[in-house]
């Protein structure tokens, strides 16, 4: 799997989301078009996150874990 399919450009601003980081994606609901400094937000801790029908799982600060 590619990190491109994770990622996404705000509608708003056009600032590039890793839909795998929590603290990135609430920083841009709602977006007020202005540039958001990703080391400057509070970050969001999670444990894992799976893209749906995805034979994979990512772990945060582990990576990619095959399912199969």
């Amino acid at each position: 799997m590619k990190d491109k399919e994770h990622k996404m450009n705000c509608n708003t601003c056009g600032q590039e989301i890793d839909m795998r980081d929590l603290s990135q994606v609430f920083a841009h609901e709602p977006c007020d078009g202005q540039y958001k400094d990703y080391n400057n937000i509070e970050k969001i801790e999670f444990v894992s996150s799976k893209k749906m029908d995805s034979p994979e799982i990512f772990y945060n600060k582990v990576g990619k874990v095959n399912l199969n």
